[in-house]
């Protein structure tokens, strides 16, 4: 990726053996596209995350906040039903794209309030007070349909 100038890595506190993070502000679906398509080339099985028109991360394909939420659901036996999951900017998109029940805080970012799906509450509140009206919305939800788990 050092031939992409646009691409400044993130600090060391950031960075991990599987993941690396760049700052690249207002990169375009063209450039984003380019910079996956020149990694694949390379031999490279990774994903491209993009969020919030400034952070780049890069992981190994099939690696997301979603398939490790996944993965933990199933290893306890929880039900989708039962897992909620919120998100403020792109890279919390595929928690989203697993079935849970997923909050879209009021600050988030374009990429994610986009996204919209029975399973997504939109959230009139910020931050954390945007997280405690989902919980509330889902748990209300639970409590007039039921839950699998109870």
């Amino acid at each position: 990726l050092a031939a992409f100038d646009e691409l400044e890595p993130q600090p060391d506190e950031f960075q991990a053996p599987w993941k690396r993070s760049y700052y690249a502000e207002a990169l375009s679906f063209d450039r984003l596209d380019e910079i996956h398509r020149r990694l694949i080339s390379a031999g490279q099985a990774v994903e491209v995350v993009y969020s919030s028109s400034r952070d780049l991360d890069v992981l190994p394909a099939g690696v997301s906040k979603g398939t490790a939420a996944a993965r933990l659901a199933s290893h306890w036996g929880v039900n989708s039903w039962d897992v909620c999951v919120a998100g403020d900017t792109g890279n919390d998109a595929s928690m989203f794209a697993q079935g849970f029940c997923g909050i879209v805080v009021a600050n988030a970012q374009p990429e994610l309030k986009r996204i919209l799906a029975p399973t997504i509450h939109q959230s009139a509140r910020s931050f954390a007070a945007g997280v405690q009206e989902g919980l509330e919305f889902w748990l209300g939800a639970q409590a007039v349909h039921g839950s699998a788990s109870r």
